[in-house]
């Protein structure tokens, strides 16, 4: 299901004057951002999933800018991080339901995809209330773990067959990451990891959730 309806797609525009913004919000501003990006939670042990990961109804290997342009329409903003890392571009989107706002970055080297995030805020930082439901929609997702049943944990690291990772990352604010696997990955990681190893609550948010995950 797409994130954004076709009402949506027709008022995004072009925001050059926040470049200053979107500069900041990048979570890959160096090489040693882009090391991170390529081992994530490497404390945490990766659970498997048959289940293929993809986001905003896309696979992860499928992603490219003509496919986001098609099913979500232009940009918020596009950031050209080359003078910091060769080739390197964001789209970033941004969307609201309810109290809550999402702000989602594609990030392409050489125009392919290779690492996506969704920051997730509301009106104020998430209750907790708030990020076990975003957990438990993951989990029931790719683990098929009811959302009702405990949650010990907002840290979660799940893989599947192809290598793809999906990520949540607790913080000042709330981020669910998605590391695909392919040739740029497996570059980058060569180059600059040194391996070849693919390595309070509102109501209504958990009806609307499943289209953010």
């Amino acid at each position: 299901m797409s994130i954004f309806s076709k009402r949506f797609k027709k008022n995004i525009t072009g925001t050059s004057k926040k470049s200053t913004y979107f500069t900041r919000e990048n979570l890959i501003q160096s090489l040693t951002d882009i090391k991170k990006i390529l081992n994530p939670l490497p404390d945490i042990e990766e659970i498997n999933t048959n289940t293929g990961i993809s986001f905003n109804g896309m696979e992860l290997s499928k992603i490219t800018i003509a496919l986001l342009k098609k099913e979500i329409g232009d940009p918020s903003y596009v950031l050209d991080n080359s003078d910091r890392i060769d080739k390197h571009k964001i789209l970033f989107y941004k969307d609201s339901a309810d109290y809550y706002k999402f702000l989602i970055q594609y990030h392409f080297i050489n125009d392919q995809f290779f690492f996506a995030s969704n920051k997730i805020s509301s009106l104020g930082i998430l209750s907790p209330g708030d990020k076990n439901k975003v957990i438990g929609q993951i989990r029931f997702k790719y683990l098929g773990i009811p959302p009702e049943e405990h949650i010990k944990t907002l840290i979660i690291k799940i893989g599947d067959r192809l290598n793809n990772v999906i990520t949540t990352v607790d913080d000042v604010y709330f981020h669910i990451n998605y590391l695909a696997e392919n040739t740029t990955t497996q570059q980058l990681a060569k180059k600059h990891v040194g391996r070849m190893e693919p390595a309070k609550n509102h109501s209504g948010f958990k009806e609307t959730l499943d289209k953010y995950i």
